[in-house]
């Protein structure tokens, strides 16, 4: 059993740099400073959205976005890390 929970641990850890890297990739792409119309970094963004947006999407029902109209600041991934967190302190408590 404690094998599955640091499977589950690893797999959240993962997926809680997928979604750091999401964060730092949108703040370069939205600022232009990585070529949004290069090939590789199109192909990157759109990975990068496909692993993290079925998680985000519900998440962005219920938290609004902060700032102007032509520059939001989407909090929708800060509350998935910290979801994440709390998942991994209950199972590192489960392991111990």
């Amino acid at each position: 059993m404690n094998f599955l929970f640091k499977i589950l641990l690893l797999l959240l850890e993962l997926y809680a740099n997928i979604v750091i890297t999401r964060i730092v990739f949108s703040f370069l792409y939205t600022y232009d400073i990585i070529n949004p119309l290069n090939f590789f970094v199109q192909t990157a963004r759109q990975l990068l959205y496909s692993f993290t947006e079925p998680f985000l999407i519900p998440i962005r029902r219920f938290t609004p976005s902060l700032g102007v109209e032509w520059k939001r600041i989407d909090l929708s991934p800060i509350i998935l890390l910290t979801v994440i967190y709390i998942l991994q302190c209950f199972l590192k408590f489960l392991i111990l």
